[in-house]
């Protein structure tokens, strides 16, 4: 199927543009630490700022409430520093995108329609192509926009992270995800805490394993 993004791209182009410098002037004091593009897995895109004042607020809610059952300060900031939902701000700027999230629904749909001429209907090829195609299309506004400088007042570029962030994915991936986008030197919070959890999501997996396995000999 030709999908072809080049309306969608211009006009997000022109919106991300507008929205980002919005962003910038009236969140630059807060400490932004990543500004992006955010969805949460039902195709629908809108714009994402992380700021360390944002942070600071989150960390102390939770570290007031039940969920923190003990847990130190640090723990909780590691958790919770690319949780885009758990922002303050999460959702302030989704109206900014009007114009290329009608294209992008229009898109949508002709996929929609064309996935319903598919004779095997495991066969979801055609929904994979159009989500690749919108995330290079996306890619590339934001390198556009990179390259414009209209990320420069933030001063120090290993300071912060453009990000293409998906509500569900793993911070791995979220990492993967930058790595087009970003100076290495600007990603190395980012690749720590992939890696942190990575292993600690490794070491629980190896501990429910030795569990079940302790179990089967007690039943034995």
């Amino acid at each position: 199927m030709d999908i072809d993004t080049t309306e969608f791209e211009n006009a997000l182009y022109r919106e991300c543009a507008d929205s980002f410098a919005a962003i910038i002037r009236e969140q630059a004091q807060s400490g932004i630490y990543l500004i992006g593009l955010y969805h949460s897995g039902g195709g629908s895109w809108s714009p994402i700022v992380h700021t360390y004042l944002g942070l600071d607020q989150v960390v102390g809610e939770y570290l007031s409430s039940s969920y923190a059952q003990g847990r130190c300060e640090a723990s909780l900031r590691r958790d919770l520093r690319w949780s885009s939902c758990d922002m303050p701000i999460h959702g302030d700027y989704e109206s900014h995108l009007a114009v290329s999230e009608q294209l992008l629904q229009q898109m949508s749909e002709r996929v929609d329609e064309a996935f319903e001429l598919v004779e095997d209907p495991e066969d979801v090829s055609i929904l994979d192509e159009f989500d690749t195609a919108i995330r290079s299309a996306i890619t590339r506004v934001l390198m556009k926009l990179e390259q414009e400088q209209l990320f420069a007042p933030l001063g120090n570029r290993d300071g912060f992270v453009v990000g293409i962030v998906c509500g569900d994915e793993s911070i791995k991936d979220k990492h993967r995800a930058t790595i087009p986008l970003n100076p290495e030197s600007s990603l190395r919070e980012l690749a720590e805490d992939a890696a942190y959890f990575e292993e600690e999501s490794r070491r629980l997996f190896d501990q429910t394993i030795m569990m079940q396995q302790t179990r089967k000999c007690w039943s034995n």
